[in-house]
């Protein structure tokens, strides 16, 4: 969005649905990242295979 902001004219819609999207990803990043440290943290001493992750993250505590 960056470079089509500074090489052409783009609707204000797209660059606010462009602004809300990078916010949305920024904080669902930060909330997978929160949950997976989280539980992982008190599991140490030993790899997480993508299948004890997947499980961390769809628990509710």
């Amino acid at each position: 969005m960056t470079v089509r902001v500074a090489a052409t004219d783009v609707p204000a819609w797209q660059l606010l649905t462009s602004i809300a999207l990078s916010i949305g990803g920024f904080f669902a990043a930060i909330w997978l990242a929160s949950r997976i440290y989280r539980i992982g943290i008190l599991s140490y001493g030993k790899k997480p295979t993508l299948k004890e992750i997947a499980r961390w993250i769809t628990l509710r505590v």
